[in-house]
């Protein structure tokens, strides 16, 4: 429901495994043998390539590693996708596996993409647009509606506090 996979790769010898989730995130058969690190990087996007691999060798020095990225599926239809991951270190301090899991959030991504998309109509219009509260309080407005009232929304705003 919440399309999370997992994964874990042994840095040393190229192996990792991936749950069924992440395979299907990926289109890949859960059956195949799991990727090398190279690879899963073919997944990826070939513009957020150098972004991923960028984020791992952070990661292998103890910085954050929690990224949005895009991948090409199995089927050639491109998702984004969230990952988050833990680096394991041994006794020496050296990077010996990486764990995390990935969340496809493309339907997310499509749905902040048009509420973006309504914000701009929304503000860029020469009409007065006025949201209110349920109590009928005027709580924001575009700049048509300051354009045709006289006053920015900034400055309703601070007029309407003096009340």
């Amino acid at each position: 429901m919440a399309h999370i996979g997992h994964w874990e790769w042994e840095i040393a010898n190229d192996k990792s495994y991936w749950s069924d989730e992440l395979c299907r995130i990926f289109g890949r058969n859960p059956q195949e043998p799991y990727p090398t690190y190279k690879e899963f990087l073919n997944y990826v996007h070939p513009g957020d390539r150098d972004y991923v691999n960028s984020a791992t060798n952070r990661a292998m020095n103890r910085k954050p590693y929690s990224i949005d990225y895009r991948i090409i599926s199995s089927d050639g239809e491109e998702r984004t996708v969230r990952m988050q991951s833990r680096v394991i270190f041994d006794a020496e301090n050296t990077p010996v596996r990486i764990k995390g899991i990935v969340q496809d959030i493309t339907e997310c991504k499509i749905a902040e993409e048009k509420i973006q998309n309504l914000a701009n109509i929304v503000e860029s219009s020469q009409d007065a647009i006025v949201t209110m509260s349920l109590d009928g309080i005027i709580t924001s407005w575009n700049r048509g509606a300051a354009q045709i009232y006289g006053y920015s929304s900034k400055k309703f705003s601070e007029k309407m506090h003096q009340y």
